[in-house]
């Protein structure tokens, strides 16, 4: 046992996460930060963002990092995206949208418009649709769905906007391709997807039921 070996209490925290042991791996995870804060503090948030869902101990790692490094990035997105994640999860929608903005400004301006993730587009649309900007939140996943065809869960959510809107035909037709795609399982590509369920990450369930619901209010109106 190495005892002051940061990477040691890593290795050890990863696998009970990985089973959804979260409370018995934070501590192994919190003492990989006691010595290593630089390499690990940052992936302590990452962990606790989108495994053991504490948004608020998210938050406070966040800017602890960002102070130290700046807007620097873990995992394949940057703080600010994130951080947006865990104030869109705890309701706080004007710091998510902000953070998120200020993301997809940033990458516009180091890449292009097509360099931005879509998954920035994604959450960007679920922000908006949150705050009931319906015709903004649409602009926002067809722009996530230009930068990622046939993404099941930009499907469904812009879906939901069209039934919203009384379009119950356009709504089927595109609810039915966001289930054939997420059946081919195009969804989320983030390599943690396949542990853990990333927020407003679509079931089979919720689109099946949806479906069965547009299918049957179609039947009953004939």
């Amino acid at each position: 046992m190495e005892p002051y070996n940061a990477s040691y209490w890593h290795l050890k925290a990863m696998p009970l996460f990985k089973m959804k042991k979260y409370q018995i791996g934070e501590p192994y995870l919190d003492s990989a930060v006691k010595y290593n804060r630089k390499d690990y503090l940052d992936y302590r948030a990452f962990m606790k963002c989108i495994f053991s869902k504490d948004y608020r101990g998210a938050i406070e790692d966040f800017n602890a990092a960002r102070k130290m490094m700046g807007d620097f990035g873990v995992m394949e997105h940057t703080y600010d995206f994130y951080t947006s994640l865990c104030y869109l999860q705890l309701n706080n929608l004007d710091s998510a949208e902000y953070l998120m903005a200020k993301d997809i400004a940033g990458q516009r301006a180091s890449a292009g418009d097509k360099w931005v993730h879509f998954l920035n587009w994604f959450y960007m649309g679920v922000i908006q649709y949150e705050k009931e900007n319906y015709t903004d939140a649409l602009t926002s996943f067809d722009n996530c769905l230009k930068a990622h065809p046939h993404f099941a869960d930009a499907e469904y959510r812009k879906a939901n906007i069209l039934l919203r809107q009384h379009k119950k035909d356009d709504a089927l037709a595109l609810m039915l391709q966001a289930e054939t795609d997420l059946n081919k399982g195009l969804s989320f590509t983030d390599d943690n997807a396949i542990y853990e369920l990333y927020p407003y990450q679509v079931s089979r369930y919720s689109i099946r039921t949806t479906i069965e619901y547009l299918q049957d209010t179609a039947t009953s109106s004939k």
